[in-house]
């Protein structure tokens, strides 16, 4: 869109990285992204700043990756790396436990309250490291986003603080293949009268190359050539 920007700050960091911690951890933090910072107080107090932009913002967690996204007014643009840089390196994470994202949803019920802030920090301390950091930016000026990452990314402490690496996963992932079979009564769960009808969900993986490899997105381009379901991969 003419006049409008999207930026993301993508981490080399997600579910796999979580051998050495209770699962869940990059699902918490996704869950808290864009809550509460440093410079932000509120999670009310960030989306009038994107407000004043035109702004929206977005993070998503993936096996391997974890995206904070903003796409606002161009204008705008030394905010919105203000504010990814504070999202990312300054999070504040004490109010999780009377949060909905307190609930299962991901993480095993018996892990949800081993998680908690020196967790992670912990965490975020071994993976959110600026060797795993990318900014991105569409329909921006290079030199201007380059400037701003300087000033917003390089050189701040963030709210972890520094420290020594310890138990970072450098294990390869490794393909074992088979079936995975997962039975669930849904007979007592409805949102309206009628309940939930019996159906079946089937998905297949294949083994592929990572995200990291420069070649990734011909891989996932050819892949979807070949089973022609668009960008389900």
């Amino acid at each position: 869109i003419k006049g409008y920007e999207e930026n993301a700050v993508l981490v080399n960091a997600g579910s796999r990285h979580e051998v050495k911690y209770p699962s869940g951890i990059s699902h918490f933090l996704e869950k808290l992204a864009f809550s509460s910072t440093a410079q932000f107080g509120s999670k009310d107090e960030i989306l009038l700043t994107l407000e004043k932009h035109g702004g929206i913002c977005d993070c998503q967690s993936s096996r391997d990756t974890t995206m904070f996204a903003i796409s606002a007014e161009v204008k705008g643009l030394e905010t919105m790396v203000n504010l990814l840089a504070d999202v990312v390196l300054q999070p504040r994470l004490t109010a999780y436990r009377d949060n909905t994202v307190g609930l299962p949803r991901f993480s095993p019920a018996e892990n949800v309250e081993k998680i908690d802030q020196r967790l992670l920090h912990s965490f975020l301390r071994n993976y959110y490291t600026p060797d795993r950091l990318v900014l991105a930016g569409v329909g921006v000026d290079h030199e201007q986003l380059v400037e701003y990452a300087n000033r917003y990314l390089l050189g701040v402490t963030p709210v972890w603080g520094p420290g020594k690496l310890t138990d970072v996963d450098q294990s390869v992932s490794q393909y074992t293949g088979g079936i995975v079979k997962v039975e669930k009564d849904m007979t007592d769960v409805s949102l309206g009268p009628t309940p939930i009808p019996e159906l079946s969900h089937i998905m297949i993986g294949l083994e592929s190359c990572s995200f990291l490899v420069s070649t990734f997105y011909n891989h996932t381009n050819c892949f979807q050539l070949l089973i022609a379901l668009g960008s389900a991969v």
